[in-house]
């Protein structure tokens, strides 16, 4: 990202010859001069933007980006007839003045404007209408984001792991040539601040949006970052990055359900990456996973297809061989016994008595 070439200005500017942004372009084609004279003799005047006042020593914040001066030295130069500033700051009546501590919200880096209230002037102001909600000041004080000034983005309130990994993913973004917008930025950060994370990856941000793309990205880049090819290893879901192949890409072994099949395609993955060459590395290992993935849901459904027949199939069995076994614990009726229980009935010696008649 580049910065406008014109002095005071610190909006973002377009990759052209002339090296302004579109605010700093219009004023240049109604001024009427030259792009160089425009840029030396016409600096800009950003009133959203805060400072110390111009007054040597003195601790307290100008009211004015054109007179860069606090509200009662401004006020002794209007008295004075508005002298030249060397006259004015070497006048005797002008002296220092100690400030009044910056403002009471953790984001913001400006200072109180007087002794009266806790706050910076756009945080008084703020801090009023939130008032009136029933706003706990504590809270306010500690999510409310901080005065939007150009490009700046103030990281203060944020915890020490959550400042190092932005500051970490921005310097990773602008070697990779790629563009962190501060409107994005802010918004990210105060999502950060509001939800009190304590580390970049727990922020939730809002689906389908830009934030939400920007804050995936950053993600990859930080996974990368503190990951190694040995602890991947142990993952299930592998960060390609890890390995030097595209960070965007995600190896991903859940589909294959049986422990055993899933060591066997890591280790056949880890052996076979530096045998193959070209940028779509992930792209071709990536076929071979997804046919064993295939062959992975076979194997589950052939395995619950035999746990439902089995336990007929079992009780079938158990019965058949249950009546095996009684049939061989029987033993068999002898002829002569049998006989002679039909002797010994009375139905037996009547219808021996009948065959000898």
């Amino acid at each position: 990202m580049h910065i406008c070439a014109r002095s005071g200005c610190w909006a973002a500017a377009r990759n052209t010859d002339l090296g302004m942004c579109s605010a700093c372009r219009s004023s240049w084609k109604q001024s009427g001069k030259t792009p160089e004279d425009f840029l030396a003799t016409e600096p800009k005047q950003i009133s959203n933007i805060s400072g110390g006042c111009a007054v040597p020593k003195c601790r307290r914040p100008w009211t004015s980006s054109r007179t860069q001066m606090c509200m009662r030295h401004r006020e002794l130069f209007t008295r004075l007839g508005r002298p030249p500033l060397e006259e004015f700051f070497a006048d005797p009546r002008v002296r220092p003045l100690p400030g009044f501590g910056l403002c009471s919200v953790d984001a913001c880096h400006r200072h109180q404007a007087n002794s009266s209230n806790l706050f910076c002037p756009p945080h008084w102001v703020r801090w009023q209408e939130a008032r009136v909600s029933d706003a706990d000041f504590e809270t306010w004080c500690r999510t409310e984001p901080g005065t939007a000034e150009s490009t700046a983005l103030s990281l203060r309130g944020l915890p020490a792991l959550v400042t190092a990994e932005i500051l970490y993913v921005l310097q990773a973004r602008t070697d990779a040539e790629v563009k962190s917008p501060p409107v994005l930025l802010r918004g990210l950060v105060r999502h950060l601040r509001e939800q009190r994370v304590e580390q970049f990856d727990d922020v939730q941000v809002p689906r389908n949006t830009h934030l939400a793309g920007m804050a995936n990205r950053m993600r990859h880049m930080l996974a990368a970052a503190v990951s190694t090819p040995e602890l991947e290893q142990i993952k299930d879901v592998w960060n390609m990055g890890a390995f030097g192949l595209d960070q965007w890409r995600r190896m991903d072994f859940t589909p294959l359900h049986q422990e055993w099949m899933r060591r066997a395609c890591k280790t056949w993955v880890l052996d076979e990456m530096p045998r193959r060459y070209g940028k779509n590395i992930p792209n071709g290992l990536s076929d071979m996973i997804l046919c064993l993935r295939y062959l992975s849901q076979s194997l589950v459904r052939s395995r619950q297809e035999t746990e439902r027949t089995w336990p007929r199939s079992a009780e079938a069995t158990s019965r058949r061989s249950r009546s095996t076994w009684l049939t061989s614990r029987t033993p068999a009726r002898s002829a002569p016994s049998a006989a002679r229980r039909s002797a010994a009935s009375p139905a037996g010696s009547c219808a021996k008595s009948a065959t000898w008649a």
